[in-house]
């Protein structure tokens, strides 16, 4: 079952993905920057680490190329959101930091807290766009991304720290996210250029 429910979480992370191309093609999602780089930047050094400890990570490839196709999409229509100066600080310091932990063979539970704490300062640009546009984001497309850490977790052969960390992370802070999405739309009209999405 578990091998199953492996499967799924790497389907759904990566077939998220699509939905969430389309809503930035049709005009109706507005990624954030800095967020999808740091992301990015975070699955490549993973990748990177597990590749000399020898092992293939496809959800990551998934991942990766899925974050790239969202960022050309976005630049190619024009909907980006621009990096702001504060953003890079924040990306330059997540970088050397997780790099260095890898490259200095950092314990396993350091190089997990310091991922942990890197997604959560790289998704801060984007929660605060979503605050203020709160039907930038496609909630479709995220309620994949969502029940892949769920999936993820259910997948985990014995339930102890290093195994749960990432996906209940995750998960915690994509329920914030839909929560601020939903919360938000009550108070806040949709802009015409956006009438039309679907999410």
């Amino acid at each position: 079952m578990a091998v199953y429910l492996g499967l799924a979480s790497t389907s759904l992370n990566v077939l998220g993905n699509i939905p969430y191309a389309v809503e930035v093609w049709r005009g109706h999602a507005k990624p954030t920057l800095s967020t999808w780089t740091i992301w990015g930047g975070l699955d490549t050094l993973r990748f990177v680490a597990m590749f000399w400890a020898g092992i293939i990570s496809y959800q990551m490839i998934g991942s990766i190329i899925g974050i790239l196709i969202i960022l050309a999409i976005g630049a190619w229509r024009g909907m980006l959101v621009p990096w702001a100066k504060s953003d890079g600080f924040i990306a330059a310091v997540i970088m050397v930091g997780m790099g260095a932990s890898i490259h200095f063979g950092g314990t396993p539970w350091w190089v997990l807290l310091a991922s942990l704490i890197a997604v959560t300062l790289g998704s801060l640009p984007m929660f605060w766009k979503t605050i203020k546009e709160p039907y930038s984001e496609p909630l479709g497309a995220w309620g994949m991304f969502w029940s892949a850490a769920v999936t993820q977790f259910l997948a985990s052969p014995d339930y102890s720290f290093e195994a749960i960390a990432v996906p209940v992370w995750f998960g915690t802070l994509m329920t914030v996210l839909m929560l601020t999405i939903v919360a938000r739309r009550q108070f806040v009209e949709k802009p015409p250029a956006l009438v039309l999405a679907t999410a």
